[in-house]
């Protein structure tokens, strides 16, 4: 529920003015099933741009891959956008030794 009232009424519109998105061939989005979706990664904001074009009503299904290291390493608003809002999927990029 927050995360469509957060994307219908700020990310949207936002997205929209800042950067001007133009959206062609719609269509061509998953309307069902697994899908994986990938931007050029410009900058973090191409995540929340992907995220406007879907549906608010498929929005819970969307799950971004994002670094743990970058967006949940402190508590605090970046940490509870990346797990409450965006509902990351955190990837740990720290090399492991075995």
């Amino acid at each position: 529920m927050l995360q469509r009232l957060v994307f219908a009424l700020l990310l949207r519109p936002l997205i929209a003015l800042a950067v001007g998105l133009n959206v062609r061939h719609r269509e061509r989005l998953p309307s069902a099933g697994p899908a994986i979706i990938v931007a050029n990664h410009n900058s973090h904001v191409d995540t929340l741009g992907l995220m406007t074009l879907f549906r608010l009503r498929d929005l819970p299904k969307v799950r971004p891959a994002a670094a743990a290291d970058h967006f949940l390493e402190r508590p605090g608003p970046l940490a509870f956008i990346a797990r409450r809002i965006m509902r990351i999927v955190p990837l740990d990029r720290r090399a492991r030794e075995k």
